[in-house]
């Protein structure tokens, strides 16, 4: 037994206390919680002896020789003995021995130690920051290198419960797990839904959850998901696609549900027009109002309708000659409007009430037009002060 304290590194070894308890060498240090591959590099022994016999003496003879006979210290042929089953990494490398292999009392026998076989649980040297809110072990997370920054491992990887991806990725922990700092901060039991989070700006409206339309990466452009014509009841086709969102859904108050579909519910000018009511003119109620529907004339698949498109539903209806009367008509709505854009220029003030009320009654004149043939007949007769009217209607 070497008789002098031995000191490698941060090691302080006593073996004296050892030999006093009467506990054998292999009880504790020299057991299967220590490295057994002890092999003597040739180099060492030539600190202490010129070999001329080398090979002749075994294992068991150098040891008798040297540690029996001779008492000479394990360390001075041997390398300092070195954690196998727990290996010492990290920070853990700057501790002294004492630190975890620990002696009550120097009354304590040295076997009721908690030295040997130290089970490889943080816990009995480090407080649980985290409250007992996790049931796994502190090395799934943490590393013996460190306990934060790129030592913790990424727990909100691919796999994780609630991964992090798209604006996910750059928001602060403490947003979402709160607490007097980060390590007491609150990690399980936290919402998941994107409701749960984010305050509803849709007030309600919607019946799908948030990701049927909206993505992790962001809430608008090409990062929402939505398609009006697949999700929605109304699709946009023809000159509805052009529209902007907020021409149906409103610039402040955004609604969204429930909406009008009806054609009359958004052009309500037209609809009244053929029911005889105009801004400046009452008049009678157009013969097909009441009779056919919007999509009898209009194809709402195409963004704008030839004239002649118009023409042939007409004709359809009633008799070829339809279709060259309602050329006839525009023919004279034409007229109406060049003798009311010439009234227009003798007023040059474009402030001049007169001229405001004139431009007005032409953009209603416009508006009405063959939704109620008669009721624009008035109008343009209000706008040019004349009796120049559209050809006959019956």
């Amino acid at each position: 037994m070497p008789a002098e304290l031995l000191k490698r590194g941060q090691a302080e070894i006593n073996h004296a206390k050892f030999v006093a308890a009467q506990l054998s060498c292999e009880q504790l240090c020299h057991s299967k919680q220590v490295d057994l591959d002890c092999n003597v590099p040739d180099v060492q022994c030539l600190d202490c002896h010129e070999f001329r016999n080398h090979g002749e003496l075994g294992a068991a003879d150098l040891h008798e020789a040297h540690a029996g006979k001779n008492k000479v210290e394990c360390l001075a042929c041997h390398e300092m003995i070195g954690h196998t089953a727990r290996l010492i990494d990290g920070r853990h490398t700057s501790l002294k021995c004492d630190q975890c292999h620990r002696v009550p009392s120097e009354a304590t026998m040295l076997a009721e130690m908690e030295s040997i076989k130290l089970p490889a649980d943080c816990g009995l040297c480090h407080n649980d920051p985290h409250s007992g809110q996790f049931a796994k072990a502190c090395q799934q997370c943490h590393s013996e290198h460190g306990w934060t920054g790129r030592w913790v491992a990424d727990a909100h990887g691919e796999g994780a419960g609630f991964p992090l991806v798209g604006k996910h990725r750059a928001v602060e922990c403490g947003r979402c797990h709160q607490g007097p700092e980060l390590a007491a901060a609150r990690f399980t039991g936290l919402p998941k839904t994107c409701e749960q989070c984010h305050p509803d700006p849709h007030q309600g409206q919607m019946r799908a959850s948030c990701d049927t339309c909206h993505s992790q990466a962001g809430w608008t452009g090409s990062n929402l998901m939505f398609s009006h014509n697949q999700q929605a009841s109304f699709s946009l086709e023809g000159p509805h696609s052009s529209l902007a969102c907020d021409a149906c859904h409103g610039q402040q108050e955004k609604r969204y549900r429930p909406l009008p579909h009806e054609c009359g519910d958004c052009h309500k000018t037209q609809e009244l027009a053929m029911q005889g009511t105009a801004r400046t003119v009452q008049g009678a109620a157009d013969f097909h109002s009441g009779r056919l529907s919007c999509l009898d004339c209009h194809d709402v698949r195409k963004a704008k309708q030839h004239f002649d498109e118009f023409a042939r539903r007409c004709a359809s209806c009633h008799n070829p000659h339809y279709g060259g009367l309602l050329f006839a008509w525009a023919g004279s709505f034409d007229k109406s409007r060049t003798l009311a854009e010439q009234a227009l220029k003798e007023i040059a003030d474009p402030n001049d009430p007169r001229r405001v009320q004139l431009e007005r009654m032409m953009g209603e004149a416009r508006e009405v037009g063959f939704h109620n043939l008669r009721l624009a007949q008035q109008i343009w007769k209000s706008v040019t002060g004349t009796g120049q009217g559209i050809a006959k209607i019956e």
